[in-house]
């Protein structure tokens, strides 16, 4: 076997877990010229077969086409060394891999949950985590997007079939088609396994979001936050939908937040919120459902309950937030009302939004030239 090889030193190719830990670290979890995240653990200098130990100080990560490059003198070990002092990643922030997975069923396993045919397999509070993107190009492939995030933030996304980690706190571990990230030594947040024309696999993840953690992996799922803590089993169950439904969601955890509406001193009765609200305030879904009304800086539901709050920001644009404070989108006055609008499929981080694969289809043909993302207040 490869690992068991020695050099004429007796040194093997093994790395021990510490020190490879430690390599991954330096370099930001990814090639440090060119920061792909599938790597091999490189010998600067001396190289392997005059190394007599796996020294942290003297090596680094390349990817199997940057390698070669060093190899065969297309690139100097100077601009190694320099890399290695300046990693590609640490520079951008992120580290990504390109894959090839098979999504024309749109089937994807997630613990020992599958599910076909789904657009969303998993919605959280309302917001979409894992879904399928139809191309916009059609000798594209379908997309298969996702979101994955901690405690302490962004820990990393799927964006139309390309990885991208964030460069933070956490353990980075890209081998083969799989993806692994740690928080710490033995806490596990996601394991990924994307092979080439296989059902993409998530075999564990734990995420946070809006201060629940939600752990699914082959014994189930496990949701944790506010009041509740408890198990819920999602085991060896297959989940068949029609493909040509548009948002068809396999499974879906809670509802996006919502409060009921304060004067600042008691909760206001519905019929004084009602009498306050007319068709002007009225937000609308680009579909033309009734999402709910503008009243002074919140938006509120059909229920009369408080579902966003509303803040202009320095470039004068009205931002629109969740109760629990997370940016969703803008809300632009239209000639019926208003709508909950974005201009990009991503945010400025990177992340990115899930749209309705319809409404990509016939935007060009609606009033408004934005997203519409309205489905993430009601």
């Amino acid at each position: 076997m490869k690992n068991a090889q020695k050099n004429k030193h007796g040194l093997k190719r093994y790395i021990e877990a510490d020190i490879a830990r430690k390599i991954r670290q330096d370099a930001g979890y990814g090639c440090v010229m060119c920061g792909v995240m599938f790597v091999d653990y490189e010998h600067i200098e001396p190289e392997f077969k005059d190394a007599r130990e796996h020294d942290p100080e003297k090596m680094t990560l390349l990817c199997k086409p940057c390698h070669d490059d060093v190899t065969y003198k297309r690139k100097t070990k100077k601009k190694v060394w320099l890399a290695k002092a300046d990693p590609f990643t640490k520079k951008h922030g992120l580290v990504k891999g390109i894959f090839d997975p098979e999504t024309e069923f749109k089937e994807v396993k997630i613990g020992s949950l599958t599910s076909t045919g789904s657009s969303i397999f998993m919605k959280v509070f309302g917001k979409p985590i894992f879904w399928f993107s139809e191309p916009e190009d059609p000798d594209e492939p379908i997309g298969f997007n996702a979101i994955f995030s901690s405690s302490d933030g962004m820990i990393g996304y799927m964006e139309k079939n390309i990885f991208h980690g964030v460069v933070a706190k956490h353990d980075i571990d890209s081998h083969g088609f799989t993806i692994e990230i740690r928080k710490e030594k033995g806490k596990i947040l996601l394991v990924m396994h994307i092979e080439g024309d296989a059902t993409i696999y998530v075999e564990r993840f734990s995420i946070d979001y809006l201060g629940y953690n939600i752990t699914v992996n082959k014994k189930g799922a496990t949701l944790r936050g506010g009041n509740i803590h408890g198990s819920f089993d999602i085991s060896n169950v297959t989940i068949a939908m029609d493909r040509d439904r548009d948002s068809t969601c396999a499974f879906s955890i809670g509802h996006p937040p919502r409060n009921k509406i304060r004067d600042g001193i008691s909760f206001v009765k519905k019929t004084i919120i009602a009498s306050l609200l007319n068709i002007e305030r009225t937000v609308f879904s680009s579909n033309g459902d009734v999402v709910g009304w503008v009243l002074d800086n919140i938006i509120t539901s059909k229920d009369y309950e408080c579902i966003a709050v509303i803040k202009r920001n320095d470039k004068g644009e009205i931002g629109v937030f969740n109760i629990l404070d997370e940016f969703i989108g803008l809300l632009k006055k239209t000639t019926k009302g208003y709508s909950v609008i974005y201009n990009d499929t991503k945010y400025p981080s990177g992340e990115p939004i899930w749209i309705s694969n319809n409404h990509i289809k016939a935007r060009n043909t609606f009033l408004l030239k934005e997203y519409d993302l309205s489905h993430r207040i009601y």
